[in-house]
C-alpha cells in the first residue's frame, strides 16, 4: 500500500542530493518492500523513491536517510561475496569492476540538474555488498558532464543508514534525484541468506523511511505490503 506524503521529497544523490520541500504541490512516494513477502524467507528488496513538485525548479537537499525494515528483518552481509573496505574506494576508478562479484542489485535514477541543464539526466545504479554496508554506484548517461558517485548505506540490524554529502557541480547549484529505483536479488549461500524476512507475519509488514534535511527538518514515509506465513 503506497502512502504519499505532502511536504517532502526524497532521492539518492550523485554529485547528487536527496531532496525535500514543504509546498502544497509536492508529492512523494517511498515504496520499499520485499520481493518475497513470506515469513522467514530469503528475499530481495524492491525500492522506488519518486518525488514530484511542479511548483518549483528544484527542491532542497537532505543529509541523512534511514530505512527501517519490519522488526525481525535480518541482514547477513557475510553470505554473498563481499566488496571489502579496501576495495570500495576503487569502485569509481574501476567502474565497479573491482567489486563485480559482490553485485547484489541494479536500478536506474533520474536527476534534476536545473537550471544548469534544461533536461533531466538518466543514471544507472549498481549495488554492491560490503562489510556491513551496501555501496550504491551511480553513473550518469554518456555525454553528461558529471562524475559517477558512490553512496554508502550502513547495515545495522533491520536498518540501512545513508549519509549523503552535499555536493555542488558549480557553486550554489545542486543535482537532485527525482527518482531512484533499485531491485536486489534474493541471495543464499550454504544455507545462509543475505536478507531474511521476519519470522512472524500478522498480515502485513511496514517499512519506514526517515529523512533528515540540511535545514534540520525531518520527514517519515511508510510503505505497507501484505505478507504471509
Amino acid at each position: 500500500m503506497r502512502k504519499p506524503v505532502i511536504g517532502a521529497v526524497t532521492g539518492l544523490g550523485a554529485v547528487l542530493a536527496f531532496a525535500g520541500v514543504a509546498l502544497a504541490d509536492f508529492t512523494q512516494t517511498a515504496d520499499v518492500a520485499f520481493t518475497r513477502p513470506k515469513a522467514d524467507t530469503s528475499t530481495g528488496i524492491r525500492a522506488s523513491l519518486v518525488a514530484n513538485d511542479p511548483a518549483v525548479v528544484q527542491p532542497k537537499g537532505a543529509s541523512n536517510v534511514v530505512v527501517n525494515f519490519p522488526k525481525g528483518t535480518k541482514f547477513n552481509t557475510k553470505a554473498p561475496p563481499v566488496c571489502t573496505n579496501a576495495q570500495a574506494p576503487q569502485i569509481q576508478q574501476t567502474d565497479g569492476a573491482i567489486c563485480r562479484k559482490a553485485l547484489i542489485g541494479t536500478g536506474s535514477a533520474t536527476a534534476n540538474v536545473k537550471p544548469t541543464l534544461a533536461n533531466d539526466v538518466n543514471l544507472s545504479i549498481k549495488a554492491y555488498n560490503g562489510q556491513n554496508k551496501i555501496y550504491f554506484y551511480l553513473v550518469p548517461q554518456p555525454g553528461v558532464p558529471s562524475n559517477p558517485l558512490v553512496l554508502t548505506a550502513v547495515v545495522k540490524g533491520n536498518r540501512l543508514t545513508t549519509t549523503v554529502p552535499q555536493l555542488q557541480p558549480v557553486p550554489g547549484q545542486f543535482v537532485v534525484l527525482t527518482s531512484f529505483v533499485l531491485n536486489t536479488k534474493a541471495i543464499s549461500k550454504s544455507g545462509k541468506a543475505f536478507l531474511t524476512t521476519p519470522k512472524t507475519c500478522n498480515g502485513k509488514w511496514t517499512t519506514t523511511s526517515n529523512f533528515t534535511y540540511t535545514d534540520g527538518s525531518t520527514q517519515s514515509v511508510q510503505f505497507t505490503q501484505p505478507c504471509k506465513k
